[in-house]
């Protein structure tokens, strides 16, 4: 009988350890990596989603904003500073990119030159790197890394490709799109749109009914949410994590990504 009490017990944790993980807020870190080697610390805290900046310059894409002054610039190359790193914990946990976390991951791209190379370019990076990148081709084809572009204005582009790796991050105007979610699987807000509060004391109740009410809109369209801008202060962190948004997007990862594991 205490054997049996003992079981139940182990799968009512296993369960609420379960439901836990498949709601908890991760993030996304914005900060542009320096190197190829700048990732591996930030794996380390559970961070496997990014966003980054991206030039096609003579064949590869670098990760950057602009375009370097000479060539003896020292950006990195997009595939070495995230694709290769997160490919090689995917094949060491072997259906994960964080160890016990099975979800899909995101990069958020800002495509700064040449939209059609840099696609062409992201494409060929699916073969080599075979079960991390998901695409559509004649179907779709489930990887654990989305691409995602920011600039909307490329979504007809996109949409008429048969052959893509690319989905869109979708904003308030996209609250009640009809896409399908590999073409939009995520909305991103803006914190300060959302609310006045700075993130000391505590938030106007009706700001953070609001906030309630736009995740739960998007998770009824199946989207994830993810929010920008929201005040480095962790009682802003907890308010988006009460409220179950998916993700917070920051240039401020590993102090975030700490108190999150220390709020557990």
């Amino acid at each position: 009988m205490k054997k049996a009490i003992k079981t139940i017990l182990l799968f009512i944790a296993f369960v609420n350890f379960t439901h836990a993980q498949e709601f908890s807020t991760r993030i996304i870190s914005s900060a542009n990596l320096n190197t190829k080697d700048d990732i591996w610390d930030l794996l380390g805290h559970g961070v496997s989603s990014f966003e980054v900046d991206l030039m096609y310059i003579y064949g590869e894409l670098f990760v950057t904003p602009a375009m370097p002054d000479s060539a003896g610039h020292s950006f990195p190359v997009f595939s070495e500073a995230y694709l290769f790193p997160l490919y090689s914990n995917l094949k060491k946990n072997g259906n994960s990119i964080i160890n016990s976390d099975s979800r899909e991951s995101f990069i958020l791209l800002n495509i700064h030159n040449e939209f059609k190379k840099s696609n062409k370019e992201l494409k060929s990076m699916i073969g080599p790197l075979k079960g991390l990148i998901a695409y559509q081709n004649e179907g779709l084809h489930e990887g654990k890394i989305r691409f995602l572009v920011k600039d909307k204005s490329w979504k007809d582009e996109i949409s008429k490709d048969g052959f893509t790796c690319l989905g869109l991050v979708g904003n308030e105007d996209d609250l009640e799109s009809t896409l399908e979610y590999f073409q939009m699987p995520m909305i991103e807000l803006d914190f300060t749109e959302l609310t006045t509060w700075s993130g000391v004391g505590n938030i106007p109740f009706p700001d953070f009914v609001k906030i309630k009410e736009l995740v739960n809109k998007v998770h009824q369209k199946g989207r994830k949410l993810s929010i920008i801008n929201c005040p480095n202060h962790k009682t802003a962190w907890d308010v988006l994590i009460t409220s179950k948004v998916d993700f917070i997007n920051t240039n401020d990862p590993i102090n975030v990504c700490n108190y999150l594991i220390a709020r557990k």
